[in-house]
């Protein structure tokens, strides 16, 4: 008779992007972090990153830049990376995210609101029209998280591109010159 597990045992299994729609709430940067390298590490196609200062301690993590660099490098010209800002002053000081953009410009563009639009009272991030992961920025270190609900990624692509339709490139995220 096969192992059958106990009805103790919880699933440990990552949830896989496109297919496990669960949704997940997140309340420390532990678990906001981990859940953002999972999403990120399963990209294929594209990630839209609305973010009000492109936290540091959320992105600017090694294994979430690996991520989004193995994605450029895998999936090269099909890949596209979108970072909105509100404010770039910390993204300025050595952010990791910040250096990945400027050596890959062509698939990675960071750009700021202009100013007088209407800025969201969250924070968020889809991957490839099916996993998100949406904050409250009232409460930084909470929030949700989907790997799988196109009807929600696909409301937040359209804020996304709403807000991307009013802002301009950073221009201090740009290449440096060597």
């Amino acid at each position: 008779m096969p192992d059958q597990p106990d009805q103790g045992d919880t699933d440990t299994r990552q949830p896989l992007l496109g297919e496990s729609s669960a949704l997940i709430t997140l309340d420390d940067r532990v678990g906001l972090s981990a859940t953002s390298i999972a999403l990120v590490g399963q990209a294929r196609r594209s990630i839209n990153i609305y973010t009000p200062d492109l936290e540091p301690w959320l992105y600017d993590n090694g294994d979430l830049i690996a991520g989004v660099r193995q994605l450029v490098v895998a999936h090269g010209r099909h890949a596209r990376v979108r970072i909105l800002l509100l404010d770039a002053a910390l993204a300025r000081q050595g952010h990791g995210l910040i250096r990945l953009a400027q050596q890959l410009p062509t698939f990675i563009s960071v750009h700021r609101l202009l100013p007088g639009v209407s800025r969201p009272e969250s924070a968020f991030m889809t991957v490839d029209g099916a996993g998100y992961i949406f904050r409250a920025q009232s409460d930084r270190y909470t929030g949700m998280a989907n790997f799988c609900d196109r009807f929600r990624v696909r409301e937040l692509n359209d804020r996304f591109q709403q807000l991307w339709d009013q802002s301009e490139p950073e221009p201090e995220c740009r290449r440096q010159p060597l």
